[in-house]
């Protein structure tokens, strides 16, 4: 097997009281990040998603990382310096140094630029394949499994660091018009873990972080009742 995985797992101990435990992390992105002061000067983000900029250390735009690395699940796995420019949030990296967290200004010009927001969902749909999904309604953003889920499951079931991307990535859909994609996206992973016993060793991070991260009050309510109601049937 290509995939070069981090073999660890959690276990969720569920409250009958609180399904989705809220953090110092989520709730700071949920309330917008307080205090936070944007700089007018700092515009790498949008410049790589204008096409302007290469990915450091590569040659690479990011039209070109979407034509040559859609499908490539072993660079996808191992590389570790894109995933932060592919989703930019308004939070410093901790593993790439060489990058910028997103700006305001920055996140304003992507919105109002068409070809920006459609290279987020290439983002988005690059990382869907490598995780096993595909999305067939790009308006309400549902999801399903693609042909080969099966080794892409088993390598997002065991590989923990892309519990971390997918955090980001529910950040940066979030602060970049695509807020309505993150609640398809935990309904699925959860269906999946409830219902098809696909990706338990996700569920922890699923319902603490990913869900976690949901703006959205009544998408917030209907993850948490779903949760609920598969535990007190299991």
């Amino acid at each position: 097997i290509f995939f070069r995985a981090c073999f660890f797992s959690f276990a969720l101990q569920v409250s009958s009281n609180t399904m989705i435990r809220p953090n110092a992390d989520t709730q700071r992105y949920r309330a917008g990040y307080p205090g936070k002061r944007d700089d007018p000067d700092a515009d790498r983000n949008y410049r790589f998603y204008c096409g302007q900029m290469k990915l450091p250390g590569y040659r690479y735009t990011i039209d070109d990382i979407h034509q040559k690395w859609f499908g490539d699940w072993a660079t996808l796995e191992m590389q570790h310096d894109y995933i932060q420019w592919l989703f930019p949030i308004r939070e410093l990296s901790m593993f790439n140094y060489d990058t910028q967290e997103l700006m305001l200004h920055e996140a304003k010009r992507i919105l109002e630029n068409p070809q920006c927001k459609a290279r987020l969902q290439k983002s988005y749909e690059l990382l869907l394949d490598f995780y096993g999904m595909k999305l067939v309604d790009a308006t309400t953003g549902q999801l399903a499994r693609h042909d080969n889920f099966q080794q892409c499951y088993e390598n997002l079931s065991y590989s923990g660091h892309n519990y971390l991307r997918i955090t980001r990535i529910m950040k940066c859909l979030g602060e970049l018009g695509f807020e309505h994609y993150k609640k398809p996206f935990i309904m699925h992973i959860l269906k999946e873990i409830y219902e098809n016993n696909e990706l338990t060793p996700c569920k922890e991070s699923c319902l603490n972080y990913w869900a976690g991260v949901l703006r959205n009050a009544d998408d917030l309510k209907e993850v948490e009742e779903y949760a609920r109601k598969k535990e007190r049937s299991s």
